[in-house]
């Protein structure tokens, strides 16, 4: 798209079609180059149009709402096989929940970014065969530790999948990589406030029905919701693609006011956690949490870094981002430190080995993203090099979803 708005810039028929085959990608690609662009009355002329506060929703093409509709009868066929077949609700949800729901939006990107028929082929074996290896494996939740894991890691690794297909042919660049990691903020926000808002229509529904003696819930829970679960991320992704003011602002608004809750939330909590005598070195349960409240400060730096810029308010938000990296380092340095003990105290298992590799894995990660905060702190100049620490290191969270997900059950036995 971008050599093609560079090729005809004085071409106006051409932009004309180019903007009518793919709106969002134009504009994307369009305000991306602008720089590059000699001043002229054509480049004038889209920037005053592309940057025109948008007046109404775009809402897509038919091909995208059928796509929507797919989405959520499969997915929801998926959802409903163990009804269907008597199957273990136990044993196949585990393994298949994140097929109802990832394929289509995979389908969606894929459409989207025009993803090359060699690297759609790829794609597609990789979800094929991660289907087939993830029903075919040995175990059983609740029991099998290496089959948990494999579960757990599946969806991780799939979604880095889904960088590369939203990515299309050029994955191998950092750019788009890191625009996946801000859709994906704009895509939770709008995915949230779908569920939020079918949420309450629901219950509104089924309490206007109860209130004239009418019992719908079964009825609603088995033959509507099933349905529209599977949906709701394929939807949320075309809003987001074909609305990209939309939610532009909402993401790092809400990066921007929990990033300051955050850091003073820690900054009371590492002291506490002295005060009240807990130990996660020896509490299973508290290192548990001490990894959750890690990861979600973790993504939390990750979504607010691609908003990073470059005028004053951008130079506070390095330093408050900043501080914020060097106590997620703290608090990654004493979960790391935690394992480490456990291993030599206990022994290797698979549920230690994975969650100490996935700790060292973020926690060098971070302290790539806290020297290239430190240095666009110093130099504004240098605010690119924090997203692109995060962009570049994207592989290897799927590389090491991937290893733990396929290799772990044999390495450990199907333990």
């Amino acid at each position: 798209m971008k050599e093609e708005i560079l090729r005809h810039l004085q071409d106006a028929s051409v932009l004309e079609n180019l903007y009518g085959k793919d709106k969002s990608g134009f504009r994307k690609a369009f305000l991306q180059i602008s720089k590059e662009m000699p001043a002229g009355s054509a480049k004038d002329f889209w920037l005053a149009r592309l940057e025109k506060k948008q007046e109404s929703i775009v809402w897509g093409s038919r091909q995208d709402w059928l796509l929507v509709f797919l989405a959520g009868l499969i997915g929801g066929l998926i959802l409903k096989l163990p009804q269907m077949f008597s199957l273990d609700e136990n044993n196949f949800y585990p393994r298949n929940l994140a097929f109802a729901f990832l394929p289509f939006p995979a389908i969606f990107f894929a459409l989207k970014s025009k993803l090359p028929i060699q690297n759609a082929l790829i794609a597609t074996g990789l979800f094929l065969g991660s289907a087939l290896y993830i029903n075919f494996l040995p175990g059983e939740a609740g029991v099998t530790d290496s089959f948990i894991l494999a579960c757990l890691h599946l969806p991780l690794f799939l979604w880095v999948v889904l960088s590369g297909i939203h990515s299309g042919p050029d994955f191998s660049a950092l750019p788009p990589r890191l625009e996946f990691i801000r859709f994906n903020a704009e895509w939770l926000v709008m995915t949230g406030l779908m569920v939020l808002a079918g949420g309450l229509f629901s219950g509104i529904s089924l309490g206007l029905f109860q209130a004239i003696g009418f019992q719908i819930e079964q009825i609603f829970l088995k033959y509507i919701l099933v349905f529209a679960l599977p949906a709701i991320p394929v939807a949320a992704a075309l809003f987001v693609k074909e609305n990209p003011s939309l939610l532009r602002q909402v993401a790092p608004l809400i990066a921007r006011v929990f990033s300051p809750l955050a850091f003073l939330v820690l900054m009371i909590y590492l002291p506490a956690i002295f005060i009240s005598g807990k130990n996660p070195f020896t509490d299973r349960e508290f290192l548990l949490l001490f990894n959750l409240l890690l990861l979600a400060v973790l993504a939390l730096i990750f979504f607010s870094i691609p908003e990073i810029n470059k005028d004053k308010a951008g130079k506070q938000s390095v330093l408050l981002l900043l501080g914020l990296s060097l106590l997620t380092i703290l608090i990654n340095g004493i979960a790391v430190s935690a394992i480490f003990y456990r291993l030599f105290s206990f022994g290797i298992t698979a549920n230690r080995a994975a969650v100490l590799g996935s700790n060292l894995l973020i926690l060098f990660n971070l302290l790539m993203v806290t020297m290239a905060l430190f240095r666009a702190w110093k130099n504004p100049e240098k605010s690119g090099e924090a997203g692109d620490s995060i962009a570049g290191f994207l592989p290897y969270y799927g590389l090491w979803a991937g290893i733990v997900c396929f290799l772990f059950p044999l390495f450990f036995g199907f333990r």
